[in-house]
């Protein structure tokens, strides 16, 4: 800290694979004063405890904590509706090749951070990019950017309704009593911001008592010529699976180009999700009765 006071006005600096474990509070009329770039890659700064202590930093814009060893984030109590006087203007984080095991914890934490846009991360081992994905733009309301791929309008709004029918049990049962609800939205900070832009997700919510059958009618549409198929599927087919069957029945040409499935809720037609994770099943994805699966180049 020293050795900083020789360069108060520096822009940048790269602290990188040096042997740093802990870290002070800066004083920022001293040092740091318009400070944007920070690289601690390959630190020993596994506890996040000690980057919060770099939250007074007013100017730093981009934070490399990269294979740092952290496998938890944690960033001080704020109501749901509200962002930390901290870090505010953080638009970039490295986190790649951390060994964060609790990936919803983690990105609830980070929807803290007032104008974080753009982070990367390593999948968890169980998981891949595109599950990520779904979860960080569902759970970070802010976010633009994830590991370098820029997030359009219809990720967004496929994320946002993934994580709208998902947590939609949770959020009735917690609804019951206010402070289980003020838990509810502490856990899942978006939520509220979520319902506010589709509606109640009651209607995701099974019947009491009443049994779920393993088929649902889903329509499949093939844009090029608006044929519609309407059949039962299991809702453990994958989508591999399922789009096997789609090229059958329509006898699509699958040697120049593979075809692009998506689905729109029945309800919701305005809601489109790609079906873009061959590996993963109808359910996985929420599908429900009547919904649209629809097929295009």
């Amino acid at each position: 800290m020293q050795t900083a006071r020789l360069w108060p006005h520096i822009l940048s600096i790269g602290l990188q694979e040096n042997p740093i474990s802990e870290l002070n509070v800066v004083n920022t009329k001293e040092v740091f004063k318009n400070l944007r770039e920070l690289d601690l890659h390959r630190t020993k700064i596994m506890d996040f405890d000690q980057v919060c202590k770099l939250g007074n930093l007013k100017t730093l814009v981009s934070l490399n904590l990269m294979e740092n060893g952290i496998e938890q984030l944690k960033l001080p109590d704020c109501e749901p509706n509200t962002k930390l006087e901290m870090f505010i203007s953080l638009e970039q984080l490295n986190l790649l090749y951390n060994p964060i095991w609790n990936e919803t914890d983690a990105f609830n934490e980070l929807d803290k951070l007032p104008r974080l846009k753009r982070f990367s991360k390593t999948p968890h081992l169980k998981s891949n990019f595109d599950e990520m994905l779904v979860k960080a733009v569902g759970l970070i309301s802010g976010i633009e950017m994830v590991n370098r791929a820029e997030i359009s309008a219809e990720e967004r709004r496929g994320a946002e309704y993934d994580i709208w029918k998902k947590y939609a049990l949770d959020w009735l049962q917690a609804s019951k009593l206010p402070d289980t609800l003020k838990e509810f939205y502490k856990k899942h900070r978006s939520y509220a911001l979520i319902i506010k832009k589709y509606g109640s997700p009651i209607e995701f919510v099974p019947p009491a008592n009443v049994k779920v059958s393993n088929l649902i009618k889903i329509r499949v549409l093939y844009k090029k010529t608006g044929e519609i198929w309407e059949k039962k599927f299991p809702r453990m087919i994958t989508v591999q699976t399922l789009l096997g069957l789609i090229v059958k029945h329509f006898h699509l040409d699958c040697l120049n180009m593979t075809p692009q499935l998506c689905y729109s809720d029945a309800r919701h037609s305005e809601l489109v999700v790609p079906l873009d994770n061959l590996s993963k099943t109808l359910d996985f994805y929420s599908l429900q009765e009547n919904d649209i699966v629809q097929v295009k180049y």
